[in-house]
């Protein structure tokens, strides 16, 4: 299961985080960059369906979170589509990619 909202609370087992989920029930995440996930959503952003773009970007900015899936994005490419998604005309479009850029960028 992947987990795309904020956790209650996080706990860290070697490489795999865990989430306490609003009823307290302990959920295991894996990377999703390890699964395959990445490269498609970045596939998206360059779908002539806005809708799709904008979900894929914010899809990607939530990823961003995690230090491993930032690398995956940007070892896939995902940089160069996010940067131009910032020239669209669309502001909804313009907010999910800068979401993305400032994920990838924010490093701990």
């Amino acid at each position: 299961m992947f987990l795309l909202i904020a956790p209650a609370a996080l706990k860290v087992r070697g490489k795999q985080r865990c989430y306490l989920d609003s009823s307290q029930q302990l959920i295991q995440t894996v990377h999703i960059v390890q699964r395959g996930a990445v490269r498609p959503l970045i596939e998206m952003l360059s779908s002539p369906d806005v809708q799709l773009r904008e979900m894929s970007a914010f899809a990607l900015g939530r990823l961003a979170q995690d230090t491993h899936n930032q690398a995956g994005i940007a070892h896939n490419g995902g940089l160069v589509p996010l940067l131009k998604l910032l020239d669209s005309k669309n502001g909804s479009l313009q907010h999910n990619a800068a979401f993305a850029l400032y994920g990838l960028a924010e490093n701990e």
